[in-house]
């Protein structure tokens, strides 16, 4: 298990009126794994003018896609409240300006929010946030499915390809080289194991019609992944005839040759 820190931060440009600086970060996003801790911390500077005036931090607050999981009210009773959300475990090690959630799970991804409030006579605030992705590598590898033991030249070649269950869904890319400019590509909607869900796999379909120029066929190449994270493949050989009479010499021949054979033996029976 791996434990990572990201930095949510922010300095606000009216230092000598606001009295309140929150240190700067980056907004970019950042990716975590299932089973990772994750630091939040939110580094404030309270300016030399707020001890002038008597203000202090009135309230920090957290936030997960604007839904408010953790508010510490220095004068509140009590001063800190946590509210339950899925995928937020906070650790008892947390304090009101590091949070640290244990153990996060796809449903952890999200954007989270640190909001800081100066106290009276103002209440000036400050806010500034970072989207964390939970990655969950698939256990399974890409599949093809609906390839047949050969085609013809003007044959459609339908197939589609199946990722293995991960989070977010891996993104599926077609390679051939030899049809890539007349393949007909659908992308399916994911499917989720769960309603509002994170995990699930994804579909793609491919269609073309196959040339002369595809004899005696090509590799079919369907490309799973996610972000820079995982990558994996899945092959099928597409085998493609250049007239009838190469059913001789195709993998599955046999079955071929052994209906012909069949009907003309009837055929001679009847007459």
């Amino acid at each position: 298990m791996e434990h990572r820190t990201f930095l949510l931060v922010l300095i606000l440009n009216d230092l000598v009126w606001c009295g309140l600086q929150i240190l700067e970060g980056s907004d970019q996003p950042t990716v975590a794994y299932t089973g990772d801790n994750i630091d939040l911390r939110c580094n404030y500077v309270l300016q030399p003018n707020s001890a002038w005036l008597g203000e202090g931090i009135y309230s920090i607050k957290w936030y997960k896609d604007d839904m408010e999981f953790y508010r510490f009210v220095p004068d509140g009773s009590p001063s800190i409240t946590v509210f339950a959300q899925k995928g937020i475990k906070i650790s008892e090690a947390s304090d009101p300006s590091h949070i640290v959630i244990e153990g996060v799970i796809p449903a952890s991804s999200g954007r989270y929010t640190c909001e800081i409030s100066a106290g009276p006579p103002r209440f000036k605030t400050a806010a500034r946030s970072t989207r964390i992705q939970i990655v969950e590598k698939p256990r399974t590898a890409p599949k093809i499915f609906g390839v047949r033991p050969f085609y013809m030249p003007g044959d459609i070649l339908n197939v589609t390809c199946e990722s293995g269950i991960g989070s977010p869904p891996p993104n599926l890319t077609w390679l051939a080289p030899s049809i890539r400019g007349r393949l007909v590509t659908q992308d399916l909607k994911p499917v989720f194991l769960e309603l509002g869900g994170y995990r699930g796999l994804s579909r793609t379909k491919l269609s073309v019609q196959l040339s002369d120029s595809e004899c005696p066929g090509f590799e079919l190449i369907c490309e799973a992944g996610i972000l820079d994270l995982y990558k994996e493949t899945a092959k099928a050989r597409i085998e493609v005839l250049r007239r009838f009479e190469d059913i001789s010499s195709a993998p599955h021949k046999g079955l071929a040759f052994g209906t012909f054979v069949v009907w003309v033996t009837l055929i001679r029976h009847i007459m």
